[in-house]
């Protein structure tokens, strides 16, 4: 079987026996470089086509944005998609609903339902003293008589008031919080010079008898303590006198009935932040912190509006550095404009895959500000492998050639990394995922991901050929201008010579150095006694004019005295009149002395035939001879020279990076004085990792994604600053019919109530009775007909029949208690959110054992159940997904041990992305676990083609192979990450939570995935697997032969012809 081998089109070898797995590797590897070879020629015989169809594409799908959408139900991306909190809440809606309840639920953050709601703290002194209660009962009453005109102008207008919008009592009177009426109550005993009631917190007693809990509508509160010292804010027991107040609530539940009230009851939101805004200008010395039903969504989608400017630095920025990366001193080799097309085909992608999302009706939120950097890692990478590979082609070759050599090489890898990207995201869009934002990111991540491919493929790629052919012009990279030769060039000024600096491949090398020297691979296996290797001597002498021919004069003679190699010594003499071509022919005869060697013996003769024909024999001596191994995966560079090749230019051709790379950064990093400092540097970045891991919390709270020093931010804020004392109310719910009347199921419900401060109908209902001496264990009948017909018709108790259901069972029978609800606070300290989901939990494990169904629910549960494993599990699921491709893919694609090492690298990025990013304050919300995500794909890009070039080496050392993948690959991977981090510092500037998550993150993957790809791997690769070592021959295998190729020489191209065996 003969196989080409991998880079060079004119070398071919056959193959030695192999397994079964490698064999078929190497049929796959081969079938799908021969596909990509086609593809690159099909598409630069096309490249008018493939370069106009995405712009034009693109263009369509962008005019769909006229049909462009924001998400308005945040609750719906950032809660838990299926948990038990909104099972919980649908059957709380049904038994309780809000709009016919008389004493809603308070949140934290978000209640269901319009609202309005507003903090008012005092710069110093008591909201509770004399000109500050006034000053606030003066703001309920403006806002009580406010008015919104819907619509604006118009003959229909009307105008609508909180009265008419509000949810009314039994009475028909709007419901205002408690404490109004309490302040209410002070004001007018002060007005009357009477003595002024005693407010009592966290439940206090108003004026009607009613008690009430303002434990949510008055902060930072000190109490009296015993012989009338002041107690410190919040403390205190129940029922104790208030001394003075911070901060007070005021909250005004609105109706929306049908959607004219709901665009009504908008409205007065809106205004109802306007007259907060207008009033605190008014009164420096209250601070008022507004917060209405629809703060949440505007202010998470403010985010996005902060990012346009910083968005469009980043893509400047990044251009600028793209354009520096692709640039040489070469005007001609150099690529700048490459650099920004690049940048073209990544934003004609992201508009045509918005074109899509909006054409099927798609919604956008805060959260795709992370595609763009998705899109921008995965492109910039393959571009500038594509650029790499370019520079290794041999520039005597057709634009064609050239293309489909680089398609060849670059996108068999690309492809690759493009199916882990997809895996990654594929996964967690899958319905396996329970937070709906990150479902969505994902989704539209994954089409954005494979129409950059698409695009790479079509529109990049034919730019690619444009330049080429600007190359093989000789036409300036930037103006396109044809660059004058050497001898016209001189007469210029040394501006003009230095901006038109270039090199004829007719210029003779300057340097010891040949300028154009190809690496032919030989696929020698070396002797497994690296000192008894062979010894090459060439003096080269130019040709005075290399395009038309050369005639070279090879003697290679044996050394008796060095029985252990070969000693080769090329003498290469240039033909003053030479032909058009030249017919080389070698003669490989063993020589039978040496026990460890050969000895080769080159002829050399030129002829005018046009022709260069190559036969070579090898003959083993011994089974422990070295013997030359054919990899199609594999190229295993032997260097001779050639006058039409060019991988190792002069050094001031070379790019800057890549002469980095290979004078110092590959000699340094592989120095055996700094490999124990990078292995160090591990444990560090390792122990470090382990450190931030012990220590991640989970992000559940929704204010964390919102824009900075927006309405949620400091509302929640104040909230958590002089309402953390206590819990939000939850509502203990009993769902089903209970005997309330029995005196075990009396003590239960008590029991659960204990160490709460309550709103109990139960409790109020049993010291009724006792109160009366009744006894509180009745039968069912006298217990019901005295709750109904005389407690409940007390004016303190009134208010507990919207807590209690009662179902009818028969005619003339009294009705039994199917459904019934009471009100629970929890004493709580500074980790508020943490405590409410261990409560959450400890309630509902007591429920399962409990003989009264019940159940607890508040609108912030919605966002704390099972929010850990909502959040994690798309993270686990694509890592598990990745490294199961990885696996199953070392068995017909990719080397085992790359899979191993591709595995393992992953893991450690994302061990310690997670660690870092939880030492820099981020925590495990949905934003971290999307780049969290994304960074899998990320570092697979960075680190994958390291491996591979690696991985593919035979027959050198390890340092070797090391820094030819790091010359090869850590370049571009080099250059994507220096535009990805420029990319990124812009976005760090954006006043949002959300952006400065996504900044970090984005961060530490940039951080990781370099270190990974430029320093550990690097120096773990030159002492751990994959070995090096040479291969022995098989005892059977007498003789290899190798096939060559004739090279045709015409004024244009070279056309490589197989013609012996």
């Amino acid at each position: 079987m003969l196989v080409s081998a991998p880079g060079h089109s004119g070398r071919w070898e056959r193959l030695e026996p192999r397994p079964r797995a490698r064999m078929l590797r190497q049929v796959l590897h081969a079938g799908l470089r021969t596909s990509f070879h086609a593809l690159g020629r099909f598409v630069a015989s096309h490249p008018v086509f493939f370069a106009s169809a995405p712009v034009l594409l693109s263009i369509l799908l962008g005019a769909s944005f006229s049909r462009y959408r924001v998400e308005e139900d945040v609750e719906s991306l950032l809660a838990p998609k299926h948990s038990l909190a909104k099972i919980e809440g649908n059957l709380v809606d049904s038994l309780f609903p809000v709009n016919r309840s008389k004493h809603a639920l308070y949140s934290d953050l978000q209640t269901p339902g319009r609202y309005g709601r507003v903090i008012v703290t005092t710069r110093k002194g008591s909201v509770l003293d004399p000109v500050h209660l006034d000053t606030i009962l003066k703001l309920h009453h403006r806002i009580y008589q406010m008015q919104v005109t819907v619509p604006a102008t118009g003959v229909n207008s009307f105008n609508y008031s909180f009265s008419y919008l509000c949810l009314p009592d039994d009475k028909n009177v709007c419901i205002i919080d408690d404490i109004i009426r309490a302040m209410e109550e002070i004001q007018s005993a002060r007005t009357s010079n009477s003595s002024v009631p005693l407010l009592r917190y966290p439940i206090t007693q108003l004026a009607d008898g009613r008690q009430a809990y303002i434990g949510h509508q008055l902060g930072g509160v000190q109490g009296w303590g015993p012989g009338g010292a002041a107690r410190g804010p919040g403390t205190g027991a129940r029922g104790e006198g208030v001394r003075s107040a911070r901060a007070l609530q005021l909250t005004y539940y609105l109706q929306a009935r049908g959607g004219l009230m709901d665009r009504v009851a908008g409205q007065w939101e809106k205004a109802f932040c306007a007259e907060l805004q207008h009033f605190a200008a008014l009164h420096p010395k209250l601070g008022l912190y507004p917060s209405t039903s629809s703060s949440l969504r505007t202010d998470f989608q403010f985010s996005s509006v902060l990012a346009h400017q910083p968005l469009l630095a980043s893509l400047g920025a990044c251009g600028v550095l793209a354009v520096l990366c692709c640039s040489m001193r070469d005007c001609v080799r150099s690529k700048p404009w490459l650099g920004l097309l690049a940048l073209l085909s990544i934003t004609l992608s992201g508009l045509t895959a918005a074109g899509i999302l909006n054409l099927t009706g798609a919604t956008y939120n805060s959260t795709y500000l992370g595609i763009p950097f998705v899109m921008l890692g995965h492109g910039l990478f393959g571009s500038f492998e594509m650029l790499s590979s370019w520079r290794r082609t041999r520039e005597d070759q057709h634009v064609k050639e050239r293309v489909a050599s680089v398609f060849e090489d670059v996108m068999l890898r690309f492809s690759g990394s493009t199916m882990l990207h997809l895996m990654t995201l594929g996964l967690a869009a899958s319905p396996l995922t329970n937070m709906e934002a990150v479902r969505l990111f994902c989704r539209t991540a994954a089409l954005a991901v494979t129409i950059s491919y698409v695009y790479m493929l079509s529109f990049y790629s034919s730019c690619l050929v444009f330049t080429g052919y600007l190359e093989t012009g000789y036409r300036h990279s930037c103006f396109c201008r044809r660059v004058p030769k050497p001898d016209r060039l001189d007469s210029k000024p040394a501006w003009y010579r230095c901006l038109m600096y270039t090199r004829y491949q007719d210029e003779a090398p300057t340097t010891n150095a040949p300028p154009h020297v190809v690496g032919h691979s030989h696929a020698h296996t070396p002797n497994s006694n690296p000192p008894h290797g062979d010894v090459h001597s060439h003096a080269h002498t130019p040709n005075s004019n290399p395009p038309h021919g050369d005639v070279h004069s090879h003697a290679h003679t044996p050394n008796s005295n060095q029985p252990q190699g070969v000693v080769h010594s090329h003498a290469h003499t240039p033909n003053s009149n030479p032909p058009h071509g030249v017919v080389h022919s070698h003669a490989h005869t063993p020589n039978s002395n040496p026990p460890h060697g050969v000895v080769h013996s080159h002829a050399h003769t030129p002829n005018s035939n046009l022709t260069h024909t190559h036969t070579h024999t090898h003959e083993a001596n011994n089974p422990t001879t070295d013997g030359h191994v054919a990899n199609s995966i594999n190229a295993h560079p032997h260097l001779h020279t050639h006058p039409t090749a060019n991988t190792d230019p002069n050094p001031q051709d070379s790019h800057l990076l890549l002469g980095c790379v290979r004078r110092c950064y590959g000699d340094w990093i592989t120095n055996t004085y700094v490999k124990p400092f990078v292995v160090l540097l591990y444990l560090v970045y390792i122990s470090f990792g382990l450190m931030g891991f012990l220590q991640v919390t989970q992000g559940s709270d929704p204010s964390a994604l919102v824009a900075m020093d927006t309405a949620t931010v400091l509302y929640t804020r104040a909230q958590q600053r002089y309402f953390s004392s206590y819990s939000p109310v939850i509502g203990f719910y009993i769902y089903e019919s209970a005997p309330y009347w029995n005196a075990s199921v009396q003590r239960d419900l008590l029991e659960y109530a204990k160490g709460f401060q309550r709103i109990s109908w139960l409790e109020a209902y049993l010291n009724y009775l006792s109160d009366r001496n009744q006894s509180t264990s009745q039968p069912r009948e006298n217990f019901t007909n005295t709750l109904r017909h005389a407690f409940l018709r007390e004016p303190q108790f009134a208010h507990f029949a919207d807590d209690i259901i009662f179902a009818e069972r028969g005619q003339g029978e009294e009705p039994d208690v199917a459904a019934s609800r009471i009100f629970l606070v929890a004493k709580t300290t500074e980790n508020k959110r943490e405590e409410m989901s261990v409560l959450l939990d400890t309630l509902r494990r007591l429920s399962l054992t409990s003989r009264v169904r019940f159940l607890i629910f508040n609108p912030s549960f919605v966002y704390l159940d099972r929010y850990a494993a909502a959040v994690s599990s798309p993270l686990r699921h694509s890592l598990l997904a990745v490294l199961f491709l990885l696996g199953l893919s070392s068995l017909a694609v990719v080397e085992p041990l790359v899979s191993v090492w591709l595995g393992l690298t992953l893991l450690s990025v994302q061990f310690g992305v997670l660690g870092f990013m939880t030492l820099w304050g981020v925590e495990l919300d949905c934003m971290s676990v999307l780049c969290l995500i994304s960074a899998l794909g990320h570092s697979a890009d960075c680190s994958g083609p390291l491996l591979c070039g690696f991985s593919s080496g035979r027959g050198e050392s390890r340092t070797r192979w090391v820094r030819v993948a790091l010359e090869r690959h850590g370049v571009p991977s080099l250059q994507t990450l220096i535009c990805y981090g420029a990319a990124l510092v812009p976005v760090g500037s954006v006043r949002s939570n959300l952006t400065h998550t996504l900044f970090r993150c984005l961060t530490l993957t940039a951080g990781c995935s370099a270190l990974h790809t430029l320093a550990f791997l690097p120096t773990l690769l030159t002492f751990l697997p994959p070995s090096k070592s040479p291969g022995q021959r098989p005892d059977g295998e007498a003789q290899r032969q190798e096939v060559e190729c004739v090279e045709m020489n015409d004024s244009t191209r070279v056309v490589d012809q197989i013609t012996t065996v």
